[in-house]
């Protein structure tokens, strides 16, 4: 790992170390914002007034809120994921965010975007279903 680590900034310099940054900030942001507001919107309509966390709503009602906000948070953060990808494994072709994104865009369109999308709808019914469950 150490001989790794000193290649990479030999090859590349110390800007290796923080490529990606800006897009998993925006990945993480975006898709925990729709997360956690689309569960406390979830609750708001049905909750019971004056009822803890998730007493009295059906197992339906708990898996449709799952995969609703699962999905839609990753609707919403996977265009940053795409781009951090698309930096880090060609650093050299895709130094910056804005030029990363321009390229996607250029490249495939607004579709390049949700490259791997059913693989992170999936990831997201399991993961958010399982959160809304506890």
């Amino acid at each position: 790992p150490v001989s790794a680590f000193v290649k990479m900034l030999r090859e590349e310099g110390s800007g290796v170390l923080v490529m990606g940054l800006l897009p998993s900030a925006l990945r993480l942001g975006s898709a925990w914002a729709v997360f956690f507001a689309g569960h406390d919107a979830f609750m708001k309509v049905f909750q019971k007034p004056n009822s803890s966390s998730h007493e009295g709503l059906t197992h339906l009602q708990i898996l449709c809120a799952g995969v609703t906000i699962g999905i839609a948070s990753w609707a919403v953060s996977l265009p940053f994921d795409v781009v951090k990808t698309r930096m880090q494994m060609n650093p050299k072709a895709s130094p910056s965010f804005v030029s990363t994104w321009r390229s996607v865009a250029r490249e495939a369109g607004v579709l390049g975007f949700y490259a791997g999308s059913s693989a992170a709808a999936l990831r997201a019914i399991v993961g958010s279903t399982s959160f809304f469950w506890f």
